[in-house]
């Protein structure tokens, strides 16, 4: 019998605890906000995960450029190797993500024996877009299925 109320007692209180608790929503800033996605964008890339980066895209880019396609544009000798966010310029619902990126490029030249490595360091200055609370890299050119640039 006393077992029988403990553990009543025990998962009453459970029940209560879990019903009392509520969801809390992170206070983040727009930049610690953009800084997270884009270090998840470029750790995605670094990955070349590109289907999952293209989930980080502007919407009205993804409605022109298909996931394939937005895949194709990569190119298989050229791997990003670490992406350091540098500085974010916020300005309303647009930003300017300074990255600097670490790069392999197998480059491969005519009557040359055998590819050769270039280890490039790259500085990009990337614009993000906030749309419905939510940052979104806006790649630099849009291009659509007549292969016309937006």
């Amino acid at each position: 019998m006393k077992i029988k109320i403990f553990h009543l007692v025990f998962f009453s209180l459970i029940i209560l605890t879990g019903c009392s608790i509520k969801e809390t929503v992170k206070n983040v800033s727009d930049e610690e906000m953009l800084k997270e996605r884009g270090a998840a964008y470029w750790g995605y890339m670094c990955k070349q995960e590109f289907d999952k980066a293209y989930e980080f895209e502007y919407p009205v880019y993804k409605k022109l450029v298909s996931n394939t396609d937005y895949i194709r544009r990569f190119r298989p000798n050229v791997k990003w190797t670490k992406a350091v966010i540098e500085k974010i310029q916020i300005e309303n619902d647009t930003a300017v993500m300074e990255v600097m990126l670490d790069a392999d490029i197998a480059v491969t030249m005519p009557k040359m024996p055998k590819k050769f490595e270039v280890k490039p360091q790259v500085r990009l200055n990337e614009q993000w877009l906030k749309v419905d609370g939510a940052w979104y890299h806006v790649p630099k050119k849009v291009v659509q299925r007549d292969d016309k640039e937006v």
